[in-house]
Order: structure tokens, then sequence, then C-alpha cells
């Protein structure tokens, strides 16, 4: 069976990508970006990754079984169905010289579900006991999802509301510290300079879990509104004109923050399994990884942080959920899942 996953159609905006698994192996996958060379590639369609994953495993497009999606449509809440996205997406391959079988399935992955997917290629071969957290800015209609895998069985426990993103607020105080949208790795190097005696408090998002499917985005504006007033408050807590060290003592206290938050919810994990997977943008902080890796080194577990944890390891989990094994995937080169040079 032969799985291509996309990040990049509805519901994304940046880190289109591409992967390929061809019945338990996960053969290829590439950022849109490393083609383009345009960071992040924003708005662009993985079409150009499409391409590369196909030639690096000697696929062509007729022989794809099943594309996936790594978001729902349905639950961005704009009134795009499923059948109108699949439809899109056939075309615009189509236009792009990438004309699939007409009986190859188009589905969907919710978005937190395909970064859980994401981090199993990258488990020890034959795990079948596991916990995932998931924690990123914004999925379809949330902010983070927590799995446990158990004989071979994967069940979500909860989800995360976006008004309790922690992957937003740490945004947001990024933004505040004078850096981009995207430069949150320029937040986590300020913050050792921060000095310990001069930190600034900050207080993390209300918590928000609650269990079942991810629901249909519906207050959108309330949430607009929720995401301004977060900005403005991590303004606040940088002085007009500040120095070097207040900025410094701003980017510790949002990264104590974070790490803090992030070790509550593995503490409550009730029975942790000998495997924990982290995935989602937030999983790329790796000061807060460091000391999630003590923690689980401590307890005797083993830590699986896969290599694309941000959006574009969106398409490796989006082909993993659709292979007929996906429990069963794994990737035998790592990382090295593009096209090499010397």
């Amino acid at each position: 069976m032969i799985s291509l996953g996309l990040n990049g159609f509805a519901g994304a905006d940046h880190d289109p990508a591409a992967a390929l698994v061809i019945d338990a192996d996960l053969v290829a996958a590439v950022e849109e970006e490393r083609l383009t060379h345009v960071r992040h590639a924003p708005g662009s369609l993985p079409t150009g990754a499409v391409r590369e994953v196909l030639s690096l495993a000697g696929v062509e497009p007729a022989q794809v079984d099943v594309v996936t999606h790594g978001w729902a449509p349905q639950a961005l809440g704009v009134g795009v169905s499923a059948d109108d996205e699949a439809a899109r997406i056939r075309a615009e391959l189509a236009a792009a010289g990438i004309v699939l079988r007409p009986d190859a399935r188009i589905t969907f992955a919710d978005h937190h579900v395909a970064h859980f997917w994401s981090a199993v290629p990258f488990a020890p071969p034959g795990a079948a006991t596991m916990d995932a957290l998931v924690l990123d800015g914004a999925g379809e209609s949330t902010a983070g999802a927590f799995f446990r895998v158990r004989d071979g069985q994967v069940v979500k426990e909860w989800n995360l509301g976006l008004k309790a993103s922690l992957g937003l607020l740490y945004e947001a105080v990024t933004m505040a510290l004078g850096f981009h949208r995207g430069q949150e790795g320029k937040t986590m190097g300020l913050a050792p300079y921060g000095r310990a005696e001069a930190l600034t408090p900050i207080d993390g998002p209300a918590d928000d879990r609650f269990p079942g499917p991810v629901p249909v985005l519906t207050d959108r504006d309330d949430l607009r509104a929720h995401h301004r007033q977060m900005i403005l408050r991590a303004r606040s807590l940088v002085p007009r004109g500040a120095s070097f060290n207040q900025r410094a003592d701003v980017a510790l206290g949002v990264q104590t923050m974070l790490e803090q938050r992030v070790l509550t919810l593995l503490e409550e994990i009730s029975d942790p399994a000998p495997i924990l997977l982290l995935s989602g943008g937030v999983a790329l902080n790796c000061t807060m990884n460091g000391r999630i890796a003590r923690w689980c080194r401590e307890r005797g577990i083993t830590l699986v942080v896969p290599p694309p944890a941000n959006d574009a390891g969106v398409s490796v989990g989006a082909a993993v959920h659709s292979a007929a094994d996906p429990l069963a995937v794994r990737s035998a080169t790592g990382a090295a899942l593009g096209r090499g040079f010397t």
C-alpha cells in the first residue's frame, strides 16, 4: 500500500510538505521550503514536495493508493466540506502534473492526530505501549491533545482548548520581545541570559482540557479577541526601550512558565507508559525537551521527539495515519528522508 501525506491545503498557512509511506516503511519526506528556498514557504502548496517524494521512491502518481491531509476541513468552521476539499486537492495536484488514479482515496486526519502519528515512525521497533503529548499553537479548534497507546489500541484522552494554547502564548511574548512569528527559538535562546532574581513571572493560560472529538470552530471572533488581549498583555511585560537584560528576564519568565506547565501535564499521567512521544510545534523547544528528558530518565521512560515536530511533520503523520498498519510504520533512515548531496 502506498500512502501519501500532505500539509499545505485548508487549515495550513506555513510549512507545506509531503511524505510517503510504502507498506510499513516511511521512505521519503520533504518540505516545500527546501525546494523553493523560501523559509516556511508561507501560502505555498506542497506540489513540489509531492513530486520530490514520489521521485525519491521511484513511484508514479497513479500508484498512490491514498492521499491524506493533516487537517480536518469540516472542523475549521469555514464552511469547507471534506468532499469539496478532497476535490480541490485532486485538482491542484493534477494542475501540477500529479494525476492520481480515479479510485485513489483522499482523506483527512485531525491536525493533532497527524502530529501524534508523526512521532510513531521514530519510536523503538515493535512499541505497542506509549503515551503521546501533542502541543502547538493551534490546530483546527484545539491547541493540543494527549494520547495513550495500549496493546496496539490508540485512545485520545483529552484535547486542549485554544484559549489554553501554550504555543500562542509563547508566540505572543516572542513578538512582544521584538522578534517575529516563527522566531520562538530566539526567545528560547534569550532566556538563559535572564536573571533568576529578576525573572518576570508569567501566568500560564487557564487549563482547558476536555474529552471527545475535535469540535467545529464556531467562536472565531471571540478567539481573535482573546488572542489580541494575549498579545497586549505580553507587550505590557516589556518596558518601552527595554534593555537586553530586561528582555532576557521576560524570556526567562515565559520559558519557565512553559517548562513548568508541560512538566505538570506529564506529572498528572497515571500509569505512565515506558515510551513518551512528544510532538507539535512546542516540541521544538529543545531547552524544555532537555528538562523532559531528565524527567523521563529518572523514571525509566524513553523520550521520542520526531525530527519534524513542527507542522511539516504533519505530512509524515498523515501518511502514517492512512497506512495499513500505522503502528508498525518505521523510518529505517531516521531523519534522512530527503535527497542527499555530497
